[in-house]
């Protein structure tokens, strides 16, 4: 019984379409040095569409911070973690951040409406070459996002595989595993780079494994590398 309950409230909070989380892909700053600014703006044409914007800084020799907003997917995060060059090319990064979203709106039939919520403390490992093949100035990231997601339901109303459900103010108390890896190309210039990214999320919750589906976001990035003195 209190599995069915889980995977009723993690079906309401997190499938992809009428809902609030929708899968979309890790952000992979690669930060190389201290006073390096990344700034990216991307698109996920899927539905619900979404547009992300993110900013990351470094702001030590190993420390640096990101932020990111999906005002369509009504999704935020910051992070903050640890950054470390290796070579003139390969760079890792450890972070640890704290993300959320909430919407509320209306099913197929408008007399039944959803109001949602759900919180995301993840951590998140990321490495990738930097200018891999120069002349394309070619960039190749992957990045795995562990989560552990709190999903909040009230007055929610799904039809999903030909079977009617109705909630009336369930509260999932439940953590529940996310885990999203992400695979990134930025080409272009030295700076300014276009950007492909795919991704894939997959959630347990009691003894069950949902996978979603995957996620492609198109994108353009800046860096602003330090001042030398």
């Amino acid at each position: 019984m209190k599995t069915t309950k889980l995977l009723l409230i993690a079906a309401a909070v997190l499938m992809t379409g009428c809902s609030v989380y929708s899968p979309t892909c890790a952000d992979i700053p690669l930060i190389r040095e201290k006073g390096e600014v990344q700034l990216e703006g991307m698109v996920y044409p899927d539905k619900p569409l979404g547009i992300r914007a993110s900013a990351a800084w470094g702001v030590t020799d190993h420390l640096a911070v990101e932020a990111i907003v999906d005002p369509l997917r009504q999704y935020s995060q910051a992070m903050v973690g640890f950054y470390s060059p290796v070579g003139s090319k390969f760079v890792y990064e450890l972070y640890g951040g704290f993300g959320g979203g909430t919407k509320s709106g209306f099913y197929d039939d408008p007399d039944f409406r959803y109001n949602a919520k759900y919180l995301l403390p993840f951590l998140q490992a990321d490495c990738g070459w930097i200018n891999l093949i120069e002349p394309l100035n070619l960039d190749f990231a992957v990045s795995l996002k562990v989560g552990a997601m709190h999903g909040h339901t009230i007055n929610s109303f799904k039809h999903h595989d030909s079977i009617w459900v109705y909630w009336t103010a369930q509260t999932n108390n439940d953590w529940m595993l996310l885990l999203e890896p992400t695979v990134e190309l930025r080409m272009g210039w030295d700076n300014l780079k276009f950007s492909l990214r795919a991704g894939w999320s997959a959630l347990y919750f009691g003894h069950s494994i949902s996978n979603f589906p995957y996620s492609l976001g198109l994108g353009v990035s800046y860096r602003f590398h330090p001042r030398k003195p």
